[in-house]
């Protein structure tokens, strides 16, 4: 059971870090709500603009870009 309250903990924590990440590169908030329900539910996702930019990546993915 602990194991998994660290692993829900670190993905909150993760999440959390790409969503003050998307904040700062002013990613509307219904974007970001799309994207989440998206990862939930297993459907590929992006936020990115630009159509030469990788699409579908999960956030894990998209994390260490922003955090650059």
């Amino acid at each position: 059971i602990e194991e998994k309250k660290q692993a829900a903990a670190d993905v909150l924590y993760q999440y959390s870090q790409f969503v003050m990440a998307c904040m700062g590169n002013q990613v509307p908030p219904c974007d970001l709500r799309l994207h989440l329900m998206k990862e939930i539910s297993g459907l590929p996702t992006s936020l990115r603009k630009e159509s030469s930019q990788r699409a579908g990546e999960s956030s894990s993915s998209y994390l260490p870009e922003l955090l650059k």
